[in-house]
């Protein structure tokens, strides 16, 4: 899968920031979708609109960013997260890793980190996805094929090895 194929949520209540973001992830290669609040991003979550991520600001007016993430998780939508904040205060940190973020971005916004994130985070929705394939193709009962089984594996201990650094940053 190219990144031309990959679709990255845009959420941030500050228009300029929106068009910054959406430049330079589209740069990156990747398509661009965007909203200016989370109840507007909130409903762009259904099943013909898949996010391989999302990136959304925190301190949103009305939801805000966690909120949303929890809405989301709620839903039992798997999209990984990565939080956009000016308060890297530990608290508020941990706030979304706990609700369920993957990774954060600290304003002011850095280009490469921004671009080394959404790799990641790619790779995490990716891993997600064939997941969830991996889970349906079961609830159908076909048999899956021992490569399918064995990157069944490995997507879940990568998984599982970003819950594990999550926990460990929550007890800090």
């Amino acid at each position: 899968m190219t990144n031309s194929e990959h679709k990255i949520l845009i959420v941030d209540d500050e228009p300029e920031l929106v068009e910054l973001f959406t430049e330079m992830i589209t740069e990156f290669g990747y398509k661009v979708d965007s909203c200016l609040s989370a109840e507007e991003a909130l409903k762009k979550f259904t099943d013909a609109n898949i996010y391989h991520a999302v990136m959304c600001d925190i301190d949103l007016k009305g939801m805000n960013g966690i909120q949303l993430l929890e809405a989301v998780v709620a839903k039992e939508i798997e999209t990984p997260f990565v939080m956009v904040t000016g308060n890297t205060a530990p608290n508020t940190i941990l706030k979304a890793l706990r609700a369920g973020a993957v990774d954060f971005l600290s304003k002011p916004i850095i280009v490469e980190e921004v671009e080394e994130v959404i790799a990641r985070v790619k790779e995490i929705g990716k891993r997600r996805i064939r997941i969830n394939q991996f889970a349906a193709q079961l609830s159908a009962e076909k048999a899956p094929s021992k490569e399918d089984l064995s990157t069944f594996r490995n997507d879940l201990k990568m998984i599982n090895l970003i819950r594990v650094k999550n926990s460990k940053a929550e007890r800090i």
